[in-house]
């Protein structure tokens, strides 16, 4: 297990493609304990993140900690960890669920996740991207669309120029 988890921090191709990736996360919160047993302030039950494919640096944070560190507001990590952990006792589950930054913009991620044990010790597995590419900013429209400039930041077709001649 040690190499794979190893494997999946290193960013290998066999376990990201874009923003599909593995992550695993151990269902022992203790994970994410401080040298001694000493809490880091991480012990809000969701879940200790192990191997990251998509970011490393979330190596032993608890779910919540990483959707602090994105300002994810729209679900908490105690609930995600349960619907990851707890509903996947079967061979593995598709959930979907809604990302949401404070800042706006919410998109849908879909997740497949599934219960291992080694050497005594619980753990899932899970995949998980969005469903949808980004919505287009206004800068980012194809020469031939525009900014919609209603906020909503859609690219809509560009009126065609008209000339009048005499």
């Amino acid at each position: 297990l040690d190499e794979i988890l190893e494997r999946i921090n290193e960013g290998s191709e066999k376990y990201k493609i874009n923003d599909f990736y593995v992550a695993v996360f151990s269902l022992d919160q203790s994970l994410c304990y401080g040298e001694g047993g000493q809490t880091t302030g991480q012990n809000d039950e969701s879940g200790c993140c192990v191997a990251h494919g998509g970011n490393s640096s979330y190596v032993g944070m608890t779910w919540q900690k990483i959707l602090d560190e994105q300002s994810i507001t729209s679900i908490r990590g105690r609930d995600l960890h349960n619907r990851l952990a707890g509903q996947v006792d079967r061979g593995g589950k598709w959930l979907e669920y809604v990302w949401a930054q404070s800042s706006g913009g919410a998109r849908t991620k879909i997740a497949f996740s599934s219960r291992f044990r080694d050497q005594g010790k619980g753990y899932y597995v899970v995949t998980e991207y969005f469903a949808a590419p980004p919505p287009p900013t206004c800068n980012a429209c194809p020469k031939n669309m525009e900014c919609s400039g209603d906020d909503q930041f859609f690219c809509v077709p560009k009126e065609p120029e008209t000339t009048f001649h005499e």
